[in-house]
């Protein structure tokens, strides 16, 4: 849904197995397994929504599964924060409903990210993220705003379709050993398929953050919190390591 009209509250319960590896082909790149278990359950629904009027996939309790395969070049200096390089993420999945259920769908993710630095503890980072999905999948399953790597000022599972695309760039300075901040401006969109993207549904975001950075086996590593203000929504957010 892309209208402040059509937001609606819902209480989900739910289990997710999230398994990845990763074997090295090279000294950048990396192609491995990816298996993901996800059962959810609804167990609240706003009176008069969608999720009551049975047109919705995914409003019953429903597991799938899904097994597929993940390619990776990585050329950055550092995983927790990376002042140079690329990283280049394909991953596609195929999912199965496990619930008697013969249907199942397909799950596309593209993920590029860039870094340069551009002087002395000034960093330019910039990330363009895909997610398509085809098929008959439940609506939680949908690619959605608000994740960690991409969107984040938004909350998850508030816009969501089968077709999300984001972009966003930061600027990190570390003017101080310990200290370090950063300003960044995003958009991201979802629609149903290319046919459907519109200007109007785009969703921007600014951003502004502090880093705390801490030693570990020689390296800088930032303790962050970050502050995203969207379109009608604004959210903060901790954690170790950068956004992206």
């Amino acid at each position: 849904a892309s209208n402040e009209r059509d937001k609606e509250f819902y209480k989900p319960y739910a289990t997710i197995m999230d398994l990845e590896a990763t074997y090295r082909l090279g000294a950048v790149l990396s192609l491995g397994p990816r298996v993901e278990l996800h059962h959810q359950a609804i167990k609240h629904t706003q009176d008069g929504g969608l999720l009551q009027s049975g047109t919705v996939s995914g409003t019953a309790p429903e597991t799938v599964l899904g097994l597929g395969v993940a390619l990776i070049r990585d050329t950055r200096t550092d995983r927790f924060y990376p002042e140079q390089g690329i990283y280049t993420r394909l991953a596609v999945m195929d999912f199965e409903h496990l619930d008697g259920d013969t249907y199942h769908f397909w799950w596309l993710e593209c993920d590029v990210r860039h870094y340069r630095r551009v002087g002395d503890n000034h960093v330019l980072a910039g990330q363009f993220y895909g997610n398509v999905i085809d098929g008959d999948a439940p609506f939680w399953r949908l690619p959605s705003l608000g994740y960690r790597e991409h969107s984040w000022a938004y909350d998850r599972d508030r816009y969501l379709d089968k077709l999300l695309l984001a972009g966003q760039a930061q600027w990190r300075w570390r003017p101080f050993l310990r200290w370090g901040f950063s300003v960044s401006s995003g958009v991201a969109t979802v629609a149903s398929s290319p046919s459907r993207l519109q200007g109007k549904y785009l969703r921007p975001y600014v951003g502004v953050g502090a880093r705390f950075f801490v030693e570990r086996d020689g390296k800088l590593v930032p303790i962050r919190g970050d502050l995203g203000v969207g379109h009608r929504n604004w959210r903060v957010t901790v954690g170790i390591g950068e956004i992206f």
